[in-house]
């Protein structure tokens, strides 16, 4: 995958969120999306409730939302086991964004560290760069992302 690849991933992103809730792990995470232009709701799911309930939360409100979870040992079980809950529930659960970034980012292990890949794109594109073009991500930059929001819940 090149970089125009990682901005089509993006794009849909942004396409599903506008229907459907992303759910991620932390406020970093959230963050993270917010920078990348993600404008619709991020659920953090790192508030202290326990999966059946945080799922029985969601079941209650939506029918349908994106999974997006580190891709470490902690973010797959989070993948697998909200998935099967919320499923029971009957909601739908999108995990096409999680899968195709975990594909193209080998090197990524945290939806946070999406953002300062996308900022290197972007730079690349912008000198003047063909996106279909730019392969290399060596994003070396940390995501000096600050909390200032709460959860709505």
């Amino acid at each position: 995958m090149n970089a125009e690849d990682f901005l089509e991933n993006v794009e849909k992103l942004k396409d599903l969120n506008k229907d459907a809730p992303i759910i991620v792990e932390g406020k970093r995470d959230y963050f993270a999306l917010k920078k990348m232009g993600i404008d619709g709701e991020i659920i953090i799911f790192n508030f202290g409730y326990s999966i059946p309930l945080f799922s029985e939360i969601i079941a209650k409100k939506y029918r349908k939302v994106i999974l997006l979870f580190d891709w470490d040992e902690r973010g797959n079980i989070l993948t697998k086991e909200i998935f099967k809950n919320l499923s029971a529930l009957g909601v739908q659960c999108i995990l096409d964004s999680r899968e195709s970034f975990q594909r193209f980012l080998k090197s990524a292990r945290s939806v946070e560290d999406l953002f300062p890949i996308y900022e290197d794109i972007l730079e690349e594109v912008l000198s003047g760069k063909d996106p279909r073009k730019v392969r290399k991500f060596p994003s070396s930059k940390k995501s000096k992302v600050k909390d200032k929001s709460r959860n709505k819940f």
